[in-house]
């Protein structure tokens, strides 16, 4: 995947209050990509990365975080 359509799925998850999952033959892979791009990019710093559990290598979740994610009830 090419650096522009790395910001295109950045860009995208940044506009969903949830982010996004994206389909991916190599999650680990993309993961580690998007995490080089968001250390040159400030502004997707709230982006969190995650390859779900018992998933079968098809999925990565971008997880958009929020000032409120830490408050406890």
């Amino acid at each position: 995947m090419k650096k522009p359509e790395q910001l295109a799925i950045l860009t995208e998850a940044c506009q969903h209050p949830l982010g996004v999952v994206v389909e991916t033959n190599d999650p680990n892979r993309l993961r580690q990509r998007l995490y080089a791009m968001r250390r040159a990019h400030p502004e997707f710093a709230h982006l969190s990365f995650v390859v779900p559990a018992g998933d079968k290598g098809t999925e990565l979740f971008i997880i958009a975080r929020t000032g409120d994610d830490n408050v406890q009830s």
